[in-house]
């Protein structure tokens, strides 16, 4: 069921088993969910779940292994925007930068579900450069420039893709 979703959340955490440390992997649609519990982190327990011919979007966070399954499947990823306001509220709170960042990151989740709401698609690029700007900024600490920079680099293309999908 979950290799036939169009949409659906994937996630993974910690997890012993006799003492030993594993993966529990989540897969969440509206319809089903799969629990897989692995030694591996890896994104070959999700890719061996879907397939290799899986064409449906993955929401996650910005762990690496769903770049790799991006890079080895049909699948696109949507960024779980709850994980990215955890995030930037978490760098709000050590950093002014932080509180800028987190501010604009709300905003502009904000902008982008009133889009959804008229699947309006077409508004993507807009959000998208606003992602850019907040990234063209000059940030002093590291952790500010990490973030944002795989936000605006690495993963722009996939934080809007709920924004006009009907799903």
């Amino acid at each position: 069921k979950i290799r036939e979703t169009a949409v659906h959340h994937e996630d993974e955490t910690g997890w012993r088993k006799n003492g030993r440390s594993h993966w529990l992997w989540a897969f969440i649609s509206k319809e089903a969910a799969l629990f897989k519990i692995s030694r591996s982190r890896g994104h070959k327990v999700p890719k061996k779940i879907l397939g290799k011919k899986y064409r449906g979007t993955i929401v996650n966070d910005r762990f690496s292994a769903y770049n790799k399954l991006e890079e080895e499947t049909l699948c696109t990823l949507q960024k779980c925007w709850f994980h990215i306001l955890r995030e930037s509220k978490k760098l709000a709170k050590v950093h002014n930068e932080g509180k800028y960042i987190h501010r604009k990151l709300k905003s502009i989740f904000a902008e982008a579900k009133e889009y959804e709401k008229k699947q309006q698609f077409e508004k993507v690029p807009e959000l998208i450069a606003k992602i850019e700007k907040i990234a063209s900024r000059k940030y002093r600490h590291s952790e500010a420039r990490k973030f944002i920079n795989s936000l605006a680099v690495r993963h722009k293309y996939n934080l809007f893709r709920f924004v006009g999908n009907k799903h």
